[in-house]
């Protein structure tokens, strides 16, 4: 991995991780990539990088069509794990360097914030796109990511805005069709794994002594300051637009983090018209109709995005309770990776909503509620 204790050098970072790109790609792990021929098309482009004799925008649209080609291929390539790790790993080099390389040579026809937050912009879109597979590459793409945030896109101090926690008596109750146990004093893992876990229930507290909630100064998640500072300047997130995806007119997107957060501790407070307010009237008497526009980030990957979150939960003891296959799902299996754990986060205001289904995996939902 380079090294990035030089926060005021951006060139050496930038030129000992094209090395080692340039490194893994002509190696034999690069095993398995779709056809030689598209990777040796970036193994092309980086050998000339690394020895310094091209510019970023000589081979921009070449490595924008690198991206283009991958991510396509990995719409078609879920039934096949040795394709679709291929076509990501080449998706995030090819991102990487294109990035890397727009670092070293910077232009000036654009403003120089849009330029550096374009180019974190890219970086983060492959870890929400791709996931970021290889040797290092999360970790690499990460620190990309906070090396140019230090160095070009600062940020500046602003007026701190927080969200309250709502009164303990203030959480909705559960509604359901057949009646939901609600538990305030915990189970014991035991009790958990060989009754309550074969049923839904509810259970109160869980979240309470989380750090997310607060750090003793009314901080952390209710904190818009807190959540900017981890964030930096620059990254995107996938938004889910609408209430519920069952209507005609949800839709996704990626916009930046900053733009959501604005939404969640500003825009989505006030009464005054602005750009998440679509107008569809007129009414009968003359007066527009106004409808807020509901964002919602919804099963996304946060932690791997924003490491720091991660610190932030406690994953309670139940999630690693190892429970029997369910008796209508033999074919169970729990997530495939190291800790058999996935974990994702959904963040949005009032009035958003899932309809009903089924998951692959046993579900643990932890909701720690601020007032949106």
């Amino acid at each position: 991995m380079p090294n990035d204790d030089d926060d005021d050098n951006l060139p050496p970072f930038v030129a000992q991780a094209l090395d080692l790109i340039a490194r893994d790609v002509g190696s034999s792990g690069y095993d398995g990539t779709p056809q030689l021929d598209d990777n040796g098309r970036l193994l092309s482009i980086l050998s000339s990088a690394t020895r310094r004799q091209i510019t970023a925008q000589d081979h921009a649209s070449e490595l924008r069509s690198l991206c283009s080609t991958a991510h396509e291929r990995m719409k078609f390539a879920d039934s096949d794990p040795t394709q679709s790790y291929a076509w990501r790993r080449l998706y995030t080099d090819a991102a990487f360097v294109r990035a890397m390389l727009d670092c070293l040579h910077p232009t000036t026809e654009t403003d120089e914030e849009a330029y550096w937050g374009d180019i974190v912009a890219r970086l983060d879109r492959a870890i929400i796109i791709s996931g970021c597979p290889g040797p290092c590459r999360h970790e690499l793409v990460l620190q990309a990511i906070r090396v140019i945030q230090s160095t070009h896109l600062i940020r500046a101090s602003e007026n701190e805005a927080t969200l309250p926690m709502p009164p303990q008596n203030a959480i909705p109750n559960v509604i359901a069709g057949s009646p939901i146990p609600i538990y305030t004093d915990f189970p014991s893992l035991s009790s958990f794994r060989s009754k309550l876990s074969r049923l839904p229930f509810v259970l109160r507290g869980v979240a309470s002594d989380w750090p997310a909630l607060s750090d003793g100064k009314g901080r952390k998640w209710p904190s818009k300051q807190y959540m900017q500072e981890v964030a930096g300047r620059g990254p995107v997130v996938p938004i889910e637009i609408g209430a519920d995806n069952r209507t005609d007119d949800w839709t996704q997107r990626i916009e930046s983090s900053d733009r959501f957060l604005n939404y969640l501790f500003d825009d989505h407070q006030t009464q005054t018209l602005n750009e998440h307010i679509t107008l569809t009237g007129p009414l009968d008497d003359g007066r527009e109709k106004r409808v807020r526009v509901v964002k919602y980030l919804a099963q996304h990957s946060l932690f791997a995005q924003f490491p720091a979150l991660r610190d932030d939960i406690i994953v309670p003891d139940y999630v690693y309770a190892e429970l029997p296959r369910p008796d209508d799902y033999p074919s169970y299996r729990p997530p495939g990776n190291e800790e058999q754990l996935v974990i994702n986060a959904w963040i949005g205001p009032q009035a958003t909503m899932s309809p009903a289904h089924t998951d692959p995996y046993y579900n643990f939902y932890s909701e720690p509620q601020l007032k949106l």
